[in-house]
């Protein structure tokens, strides 16, 4: 088959899927679902390797076509069966990445979250920006003014839950995020989880938005299941959560992703400062000087963009800047060069720009053998290093520009990490391991396919466990109670 072809039957596919589970009624579809979800092996590889992302694109467009006021008959297995093979058989037609970045960007954004464990330092990270850094902001404050609860004792039932969740799958690390008991409890704890819960009626409504934005098929195919945003659904059964690892994505970010959805713009502008004085609070806990933007704008030469800030060791040199951002849909989970160089132009390139005006203007003693650029992003955007991300604009003005030619800067020494990732990275430096031989060995590796890595994390795991900031530990430890 032909590319046109191929989307021809892709699409066909689809709307077959479709057909059948608008057939069959929500309530069986998502009970099916859940089971299929939570059947053992229900973690790590063995429940990876059934491919749950077919599962949750089948609750979401059964939400979708949800109608309670049309009779439908009960699905069988043979329903469901026919639909998930339907879904990834058009897969197979749609999703036909040629450029590498594109296709491990869209698998990663699809299921390579499966994989990972709860971080353990997202709760105390939410105590410190929203509970601290971001406590008397004005959305902080009409925030606690609409719903009635401050947002230290909103990130306090975040760890009420996430180590009740510990408990129940015997995962003692989530455990020792339970806080003290308090008499707020039981106000507090419904304030809190009506924002991870949904209703039939609910879901069907977002869905259906989210349908209007009327991504192309092979976009959709290959999206994160929007259902991280509220990983309960009520049932017959009552509150269910649809499955442990959707959990551990949306307790990770809730705050952030709640603030954001009542005003993203007036949000933004005050997260964004409140975001880079966290990155500010965990690189003053390395053992090296660090240099914040306003200092480093006064050493450097000339006219120019700037970083956020430099962290100078005697063999190295680290620019980072902080991006407080979660990515547009397109910027995401698109597949089209020109569609994604578009969105990434105020975010990740533009950080690349920064740091390259920066690297030009440096003056001699600033200047290292070593010199690397980290962007930090709130979220995962899945992108890697300069090299993938010089590729992810391959057709495009951008991919022609110079500043990928930068001898003092090459690509493959620029990374786009998430908080999460940033955070494992100091962790390993406050160990005693130096900037010049984490990123030496990271340089190494993806030099050679076989020992290349997609995401930063990948390279972090050779590390083992590390501490998370003392920053965000204390903040949870003196306003929420968590040891």
């Amino acid at each position: 088959m032909n590319a046109n072809e191929q989307e021809v039957r892709g699409n066909a596919l689809i709307d077959e899927a479709r057909r059948r589970l608008a057939e069959i009624s929500f309530r069986s579809t998502l009970h099916a679902c859940l089971y299929f979800l939570r059947k053992e092996p229900n973690d790590d590889f063995g429940w990876y390797e059934r491919r749950p992302f077919l599962v949750f694109l089948m609750i979401k467009w059964a939400a979708e076509l949800w109608n309670p006021a049309k009779e439908r008959r009960d699905g069988a297995d043979e329903d469901f069966n026919f639909v998930e093979q339907r879904i990834w058989d058009a897969i197979g037609h749609l999703v036909r990445d040629r450029r590498p970045s594109i296709m491990l960007r869209r698998a990663a954004f699809q299921q390579f979250w499966y994989q990972r464990s709860f971080e353990i330092g997202a709760i105390p990270r939410q105590a410190m920006l929203f509970g601290r850094l971001m406590r008397d902001s004005d959305v902080m404050r009409a925030f606690v003014a609409d719903v009635g609860i401050e947002p230290e004792d909103f990130v306090r039932q975040l760890a009420r839950m996430a180590s009740q969740t510990g408990q129940f799958l015997g995962i003692p690390a989530l455990e020792q995020l339970r806080p003290e008991p308090s008499d707020r409890d039981a106000q507090d704890w419904p304030r809190m989880t009506q924002f991870l819960i949904t209703t039939p009626q609910q879901l069907h409504e977002r869905m259906l938005a989210l349908a209007r934005y009327n991504a192309p098929r092979a976009v959709e195919l290959c999206e994160q299941t929007p259902l991280i945003r509220t990983p309960f659904i009520t049932t017959h059964n009552g509150e269910e959560c649809v499955h442990h690892q959707v959990l551990y994505q949306g307790i990770s970010t809730v705050m952030y992703d709640i603030l954001r959805e009542r005003g993203a713009e007036a949000f933004m502008r005050e997260f964004g400062p409140a975001f880079e004085e966290y990155i500010s609070a965990v690189l003053q806990e390395l053992p090296y000087d660090v240099i914040r933007e306003t200092e480093l704008e006064e050493i450097l030469g000339g006219k120019g963009k700037c970083v956020d800030f430099a962290v100078v060791s005697d063999d190295a040199l680290l620019l980072v800047d902080a991006k407080g951002i979660e990515g547009h849909y397109d910027e995401r989970y698109h597949n089209l060069s020109e569609v994604l160089t578009e969105k990434l132009r105020t975010t990740a390139i533009h950080a690349v720009k920064q740091a390259i005006e920066t690297i030009t203007r440096l003056p001699h003693e600033l200047k290292r053998p070593l010199t690397v650029f980290v962007c930090v992003t709130y979220k995962q955007l899945n992108i890697g290093d300069g090299d993938a991300l010089r590729d992810l604009t391959h057709g495009t003005e951008e991919w022609n520009n110079a500043r990928w030619l930068e001898p003092r800067l090459p690509s493959s020494n620029m990374f786009t990490v998430s908080v999460n990732e940033f955070e494992l990275l100091c962790g390993v430096l406050r160990r005693g391991v130096s900037i010049a031989d984490v990123f030496a060995r990271v340089l190494q590796n993806n030099k050679n396919p076989q020992t290349s890595k997609f995401l930063f994390e990948q390279h972090m795991a050779h590390y083992g466990e590390v501490d998370i900031p003392t920053c965000s530990r204390l903040a949870a430890f003196e306003l929420c109670n968590i040891a």
